[in-house]
């Protein structure tokens, strides 16, 4: 397969790791609680902010340095160019 992807996770779908199993890890550049839930904002240095999903009771807050990990189960490649699924 050749061309540029779009990796789609979605928020509820990605867990805090340690950094040497991570698929991202930066700075949560915001945070929103949101009654049963609270999201985080990831600046990874990728083209957009990365949304996770957190517990409720989650202690995080702006600036803390955070590393994430996916289920593959839940990950979606898409084509770039067309924004069709690929898998």
């Amino acid at each position: 397969m050749a061309g540029t992807f779009t990796l789609g996770v979605r928020p509820e779908d990605l867990v805090v790791c340690d950094a040497d199993q991570a698929w991202f890890s930066g700075e949560l550049a915001a945070v929103e609680r949101l009654g049963s839930q609270a999201f985080g904002c990831l600046d990874a240095g990728t083209e957009k902010l990365i949304t996770v999903e957190f517990p409720r009771a989650a202690e995080i807050k702006v600036g803390q340095r955070i590393s994430v990990r996916g289920d593959s189960d839940g990950a979606h490649l898409f084509e770039s160019a067309n924004g069709r699924r690929v898998n």
